[in-house]
């Protein structure tokens, strides 16, 4: 176990504890509490390794995410929805989150968003196409966060989900 885990490790468990680090590397103990022993400390390291590995996860995804799906590009979206949401349900339309929702499944299953707004009619292309298209972003976004969790509760590799050409556009 090398000094910077050890002394990691010490400062985790006691933050306030009273101890010095001589030129060998040996520990003086100033502290009235028990000094850890070297298996107390190796669970402490092991559990910083885990807390370091998540941290370093859940930083790869959140980059990933802004990357490929800017905040502003997210707000707007936003604004999309809302608007063009609103402006069908005043239409009439009442399944529209099932009309979103087999969209969006149909376009992870292979069906190109070119294909799925040419199935629209042309009053439905613009806000219904758009509506589509946020909610295949939302679920990029969902899609990442889950290989994210996927990988910190399994101890896996973290594999994020392609870029596809609606998260871009």
């Amino acid at each position: 176990m090398e000094m910077y885990e050890r002394v990691r490790a010490i400062n985790k468990l006691y933050p306030d504890a009273k101890y010095d680090i001589a030129d060998d590397n040996s520990i003086t103990w100033f502290d009235d509490r028990t000094m850890p022993t070297d298996d107390d400390l190796a669970q402490v390291i092991t559990d910083l390794e885990d807390e370091d590995r998540y941290i370093s996860l859940k930083i790869t995804t959140t980059n990933y995410i802004y990357e490929n799906y800017p905040q502003n590009k997210q707000n707007s979206d936003l604004t999309d929805k809302f608007y063009f949401d609103s402006q069908l349900r005043e239409a009439g339309i009442t399944d529209l989150d099932k009309q979103v929702n087999d969209q969006v499944t149909a376009f992870y299953s292979g069906t190109s968003i070119d294909d799925i707004i040419a199935g629209l009619t042309d009053d439905m292309k613009i806000p219904l196409g758009q509506l589509i298209k946020v909610a295949i972003r939302v679920q990029w976004v969902q899609m990442c966060k889950a290989a994210y969790m996927d990988a910190k509760l399994n101890k896996t590799v973290l594999t994020l989900p392609e870029v596809n050409d609606v998260v871009v556009d």
